[in-house]
């Protein structure tokens, strides 16, 4: 099958329709393999000109869509190095490969071979993945196989969700932390005590206009929950945020909820509802309200609406309380970096030699003085046995790049 190389977004905006169709019947979660945002991401960043999208096709019909970015890393050891992951995955969590269902093992392979062989790199980064996903499983078996360059695996054990399998009363009972549903339902009644309280969704039909006051309203709340945030550091995300938001509704996955209090917004969530999956992305509330906890209340809310639908909920990276007293059930992301030369993966290993020690201290104190949850904590990392590929030996490492963003990315 061919492999075709689009080099601008205006030649893949003839393709939009057949991706979101791949889209539809993909056996993985897919957001952020999206048509809409990887545009989006390409666009606010203003990073067309190193992006590589890599489309495979079968008798005129795309049976796979592979998104890439290439960045240039500069040290004093080894120069200049051209580094390829995936584009748009950002601080967030993790990505996908769009492929026909019926051919996507052999889609992946293609994928793969057509790197390995066409693109220059030094360093490629697959993933991260879901590690229980079929593309990091398909694509783990092919990268076994040819064993022609060092590669680590690296894998972070910090994304719970939810999957609502009984009614929401009878997962209420069984919550580790029995407290978590009685504190969200007091919370609810003592804002009931100030006014109408009331939840709310953006109209998929709104306009551009009506977006930007509610997105202005979010970031007046974000900036004062959040002093030093990713917004207020990287303006770009700014955009991100408002042009994947309209492009999703438009095609009515996108999920803006509201809390109000007597029409008054004190809690949003920037959310997206795609194949059966609830993402939680970006949550804020009003801080003059924070002894009411409405970010609690609406979270409520949100997780009742997909047991009545029947949907997965995921909270997406980062093992902060609050998400662990609603779960227990946590997701592994995963990360192939595959190495030209062997030096590199050395320099690589030894650079973040001290990963173990990080380990050590995720059961750190969170900013409002709790102390985290030291076995879940510490469960985040897996440390594994050392990987013998080619003639370089690296040992299994946890993902820092991603995860050292966290708390203070936000």
């Amino acid at each position: 099958m061919p492999i075709l190389e689009v080099r601008t977004l205006a030649e893949l905006e003839g393709y939009e329709s057949q991706l979101d169709e791949l889209l539809a019947q993909s056996r993985d979660k897919c957001l952020y393999a999206t048509y809409d945002y990887i545009v989006s991401w390409i666009q606010s960043f203003d990073v067309e000109k190193d992006a590589i999208l890599l489309i495979a096709k079968e008798n005129e019909s795309i049976i796979g869509f592979c998104p890439l970015i290439r960045y240039r890393l500069t040290n004093m050891f080894f120069g200049q190095r051209i580094s390829v992951r995936f584009a748009g995955e950002g601080l967030w969590g993790y990505t996908a490969i769009l492929a026909d269902r019926a051919r996507q093992k052999d889609v992946l392979h293609e994928f793969l071979s057509y790197v390995f062989e066409t693109i220059p790199f030094d360093i490629f980064e697959i993933g991260p993945f879901l590690e229980s996903s079929d593309t990091y499983r398909l694509l783990k078996e092919d990268i076994d196989k040819k064993r022609a360059l060092p590669s680590t695996l690296s894998v972070l054990k910090d994304t719970p969700h939810i999957l609502p399998e009984s009614d929401f009363h009878a997962y209420s009972t069984k919550l580790t932390k029995k407290s978590t549903f009685a504190d969200a339902i007091r919370c609810q009644r003592r804002l009931s005590e100030l006014g109408t309280v009331s939840v709310r969704k953006l109209n998929h039909e709104c306009t551009r206009e009506e977006l930007s006051v509610l997105m202005k309203r979010f970031y007046e709340m974000y900036f004062a929950q959040w002093e030093s945030n990713r917004f207020k550091r990287t303006p770009a995300f700014q955009t991100l945020y408002f042009e994947f938001a309209h492009a999703a509704l438009r095609k009515r996955y996108a999920e803006i909820s509201m809390l109000l209090l007597d029409e008054k917004i004190i809690a949003m969530h920037y959310g997206f509802l795609l194949s059966n999956c609830r993402y939680y992305f970006t949550p804020t509330y009003d801080r003059a309200y924070r002894a009411y906890s409405p970010g609690k209340v609406l979270l409520l809310e949100l997780i009742k609406d997909s047991f009545n639908e029947k949907c997965e909920f995921d909270f997406l990276n980062d093992l902060e309380q609050y998400k662990l007293d609603w779960t227990d059930a946590i997701q592994s992301r995963a990360v192939i970096t595959v190495y030209r030369k062997m030096w590199y993966g050395w320099y690589d290993s030894s650079r973040k030699k001290g990963f173990r020690q990080y380990g050590k201290k995720l059961s750190r104190t969170s900013r409002n003085g709790r102390t985290r949850n030291p076995r879940t904590r510490e469960d985040a990392i897996h440390f594994g046995e050392t990987r013998r590929w080619s003639s370089c030996s690296i040992t299994r490492e946890s993902y820092l790049r991603i995860s050292s963003s966290y708390p203070d990315g936000r």
